[in-house]
């Protein structure tokens, strides 16, 4: 063995050892040869064709032999039988027949252990309908000036069928009292927590201000504008605009973020890194300001008095 190896090996590596491997795990090999090496018994040999040419190999030992598995995972797509399809079709169609007798909508659909889906909110220019997908269709149903509230209509979509109906409507111009009470609620709460607490913002060091509020001082590290989180905080897009404007060892006391009133003082500001590429921080700078032009839009729109009519393009008249 040792002298056929050395003669006709073209991997001189481990000629000068007969060609000897040592020991290998499963992992190590490229799949032909470990497969040979780990599927035979001792003393097996057999030419081996890998990617890098043929092997004589014959296994010379063996130990710490474990039980392999080799997993597959197998699927099928599950098409709907035309039977389904009709089965489901007609469901649709005798669920608007019993609307359309006089019955509840929602009785109809408890009777039927159908699960309704209620959208709050959908506006006359909304693409998507929640938990439906992009269906313009239905919103412009919805919008249309023949559709009232107690207005139901069967759409045929992509691979199902929906009963919808109007069930409210809200007039153009401030969302009603009754439903904004469960977003303006939480942010009345929070400023009336923040202006309990700047009370106590006391103290000339972040100690004294820790002290009084029973908290203790912490320290975070490698901020920057590019994450805006605070370690141990979260999300604080506000605070970490403070402390990039903010003057060295200077304590800044009583700052409203998102998720509380804070106080920091800035110890050191590190210059960024120069690089010698500037093409992936462009790309990046121009996906960011295309993202922001909806931005602006909207805040044009809202600083100005003109009436958005484009909704009569889309609605059906």
């Amino acid at each position: 063995m040792f002298s056929f190896s050395k003669k006709f090996s073209s991997d001189k590596s481990n000629s000068d050892k007969g060609g000897e491997l040592d020991w290998f795990n499963y992992t190590r090999m490229t799949p032909a040869f470990r497969d040979f090496a780990f599927t035979n018994k001792k003393g097996t040999t057999q030419v081996v064709k890998t990617p890098f040419g043929f092997h004589v190999v014959k296994i010379t030992d063996q130990k710490n032999i474990q039980k392999v598995l080799k997993l597959a995972t197998y699927s099928r797509k599950i098409v709907a039988s035309e039977t389904t399809e009709n089965n489901v079709y007609r469901n649709a169609e005798q669920f608007a027949l019993e609307i359309s007798k006089g019955k509840n909508y929602f009785d109809v659909a408890r009777e039927n252990k159908y699960i309704t889906k209620p959208v709050v909110g959908l506006k006359v220019l909304d693409e998507n309908v929640p938990g439906l997908g992009s269906e313009r269709q239905i919103v412009s149903w919805a919008f249309g000036k023949d559709s009232k509230v107690g207005t139901f209509k069967r759409f045929d979509l992509e691979g199902s069928h929906v009963v919808a109906i109007v069930k409210g409507s809200t007039p153009k111009g401030l969302m009603p009292v009754k439903n904004a009470t469960g977003q303006v609620r939480p942010i009345l709460m929070n400023k009336k927590k923040a202006a309990l607490l700047l009370e106590k913002f006391n103290g000339a060091t972040l100690g004294d201000i820790a002290k009084d509020n029973s908290v203790s001082v912490r320290s975070s590290s490698n901020v920057s504008l590019k994450t805006s989180v605070l370690s141990g905080v979260g999300t604080e897009p506000k605070i970490i605009g403070a402390m990039y404007n903010a003057e060295i060892n200077k304590v800044y006391s009583g700052l409203e973020g998102a998720k509380g009133v804070f106080a920091f003082k800035v110890t050191k500001k590190e210059l960024p890194t120069a690089l010698p590429n500037y093409e992936a921080n462009r790309k990046r700078i121009s996906e960011s300001r295309k993202n922001s032009t909806f931005k602006v839009y909207e805040a044009i729109k809202k600083a100005t008095k003109i009436e958005d009519n484009r909704a009569n393009m889309y609605v059906a008249n």
